[in-house]
């Protein structure tokens, strides 16, 4: 998994589609995922936008994946909000 990393090119400009990795490294979508989260937790830092994945170059790349990653983040929570009121609710029933 260590080499995987060398798919992952410098630069947003550079950037590398999903369909892209799974073509150069023969692995599966959940296997380039998995490995990406890998690098991730080894705090190498992969961006991703819309053209795909890259390592930064520069602090605006930064900033602009930091921004979009925020806003998925709140998005997510905000759709975890019924659920958990649901959860709430059962609990305070005692509802199995």
């Amino acid at each position: 998994m260590n080499d995987f990393i060398k798919f992952i090119p410098w630069g947003e400009e550079n950037a590398v589609k999903l369909r892209d990795l799974i073509n150069l490294t023969g692995l599966s979508e959940r296997v380039v995922y998995k490995s990406i989260e890998s690098l991730r937790r080894q705090e190498i830092v992969v961006c991703a936008t819309d053209a795909g994945f890259f390592r930064p170059t520069n602090k605006d790349e930064l900033r602009r994946y930091i921004r979009r990653a925020n806003a998925k983040v709140r998005s997510e929570s905000i759709l975890l909000h019924p659920a958990k009121r649901l959860l709430r609710l059962w609990e305070a029933e005692n509802h199995e």
